[in-house]
């Protein structure tokens, strides 16, 4: 036999020692969902903190301009004006240039030989 399979023999001061343990703990839970709020409302709010206008037009048009071959998408020189007006010609012509060279990957012109060669 194992440790395991061998019934706990325990005094009655052990007994009566592990009763009170079960009974504090359980008394602690009982504690814990009563002062738990009754309404799911009731949970306070994390706000998130307000952000510019301003600075949010320009973080979503640098995050417009990295995307994958953004030069290829509708909107891109309205984000790239955006970049110039807000952060001024030098920086923002200099952050939109390099944001445009690093995003491109060239798929439209992979899709568009591959098209080509399926038409022959």
């Amino acid at each position: 036999q194992t440790q395991w399979d061998k019934p706990t023999i325990m005094s009655n001061e052990e007994e009566e020692k592990k009763e009170d343990e079960n009974q504090q703990s359980s008394n602690e839970t009982k504690m814990v969902i009563s002062s738990s709020p009754e309404k799911p409302d009731e949970l306070p709010e994390e706000k998130e903190p307000k952000i510019d206008p301003g600075i949010r037009r320009l973080q979503d048009a640098e995050v417009a301009l990295n995307q994958t071959d953004a030069i290829m998408e509708p909107g891109c020189f309205d984000n790239v004006g955006q970049l110039i007006s807000g952060l001024g010609s030098k920086e923002g012509g200099q952050k939109a240039m390099q944001s445009l060279i690093n995003s491109y990957h060239g798929q439209t012109a992979i899709c568009g030989i591959m098209g080509l060669w399926l038409a022959e």
